[in-house]
């Protein structure tokens, strides 16, 4: 049979990837998806004791849940206006907090400035100069650092960052083949918003999509996850 999943499923216990296979018991076949490394040892000597997931019932979850968040614009649109304000202000509040320490930065620089100016005058002693050339210096290492992580925020909110309108456009260019009765559709859409299982080993699992940036972009980085575990609820994290 073709598995739907392949690929896609990973173990959260061990790191493998699960692979399909079928039995046949009395006459009848029955399919899985099992970790690779439930009948292979791994780097530590030991087998994986995730739990398998029945093929049939795993793949119509997944697919499902990708079709809902597709088609889900009222549920998704509410939580993307909220995250989006949340960001906003976020954005806001790191533009003053850069503002400020690009401020203090200019002072500090100005300080040392007229520290050297003074010492070069002999106006202070060697012994105040250099404690008030460590305090200065002390400052700017402090300033440096507080710059460093203010951007590295603002990296991981440009990171993060995509285009509602872009989850729209591709659900347009996907509708077709959400339609779609064969595998081979199911699966181009699964690939087209990067789909990810997580398999916990307690049978649960999580789903990880991304989605575009742009319009006109690849699909790439924002996460949306779903948890499932062991039900067909999900509640969707993004």
């Amino acid at each position: 049979r073709p598995y739907l999943l392949k690929g896609l499923i990973h173990c959260a216990g061990c790191g493998a990837r699960y692979v399909g296979v079928t039995f046949t018991r009395k006459e009848k076949q029955h399919s899985y998806y099992v970790c690779g490394r439930r009948w292979k040892a791994g780097p530590n000597g030991h087998k994986c004791e995730s739990r398998t997931l029945v093929a049939a019932v795993q793949e119509s979850a997944v697919f499902a849940a990708v079709v809902d968040f597709l088609h889900s614009p009222e549920g998704f649109g509410s939580e993307m206006q909220r995250r989006q304000g949340i960001t906003a202000e976020t954005t806001e509040s790191l533009r003053r907090e850069l503002t400020s320490l690009e401020r203090q930065q200019r002072e500090e620089q100005d300080a040392e400035a007229r520290a050297f100016r003074l010492a070069a005058r002999n106006d202070v002693s060697e012994e105040i100069f250099n404690q008030e050339i460590g305090l200065i210096r002390t400052k700017q290492r402090w300033i440096e650092e507080q710059l460093d992580r203010v951007q590295a925020q603002n990296n991981e909110l440009e990171r993060f960052s995509f285009s509602p309108e872009a989850v729209v456009l591709l659900r347009e260019r996907l509708d077709a083949r959400l339609t779609g009765a064969t595998s081979e559709d199911q699966r181009f859409v699964l690939e087209a918003v990067g789909t990810k299982v997580l398999a916990q080993t307690d049978g649960s699992w999580e789903l990880e999509l991304q989605i575009p940036r742009q319009i006109t972009g690849p699909a790439e980085e924002v996460q949306i996850v779903n948890s499932r575990p062991g039900s067909n609820s999900a509640e969707i994290h993004i």
